[in-house]
């Protein structure tokens, strides 16, 4: 899953998302992880509101942000779920299907509008950059092994 910024959020994301493991806790935790995915759109849809503002993306006027990230969102959760299915995905010709979302969904960006287009810019080397530096090498060994 090389284009994943974290090594190992797909199946913490997967495992704390679970509509069976949030039945399982308390109605405080419930509501706290409430808040917290609020908040994650929020913070989507303030990135969105962003490239907006700065003339970088132009929405359809019956688009809300939010349409735009429930869209993307949904996108690569149903991507993720079936990554991690058993289904025989190299056997149905996806060799890589973590790069055929990013490509995907960069191409739909591309769509809209969104500036710099993934012509314009190397967004492999911003993410390997990012990487590398909010988790260093050692971290993720550390992380690893626990």
């Amino acid at each position: 899953m090389e284009t994943f910024l974290s090594p190992r959020d797909l199946p913490v994301e997967l495992f704390v998302a679970s509509t069976c493991l949030r039945a399982k806790t308390s109605r405080r935790r419930q509501e706290e992880l409430k808040v917290l995915d609020v908040r994650a759109i929020s913070l989507g849809a303030g990135i969105i509101r962003e490239a907006i503002s700065a003339g970088d993306l132009e929405l359809p006027s019956a688009m809300a942000p939010e349409d735009l990230l429930f869209f993307m969102w949904g996108s690569r959760w149903g991507a993720l779920t079936l990554m991690r299915s058993d289904t025989p995905l190299v056997l149905a010709g996806v060799s890589r299907p973590a790069v055929a979302v990013e490509r995907s969904l960069g191409l739909m960006l591309d769509g809209y509008g969104w500036r710099p287009l993934s012509t314009e810019w190397n967004y492999k080397v911003t993410r390997d950059r990012v990487r590398n530096e909010v988790f260093p090498s050692q971290l993720v060994d550390d992380i690893l092994q626990h």
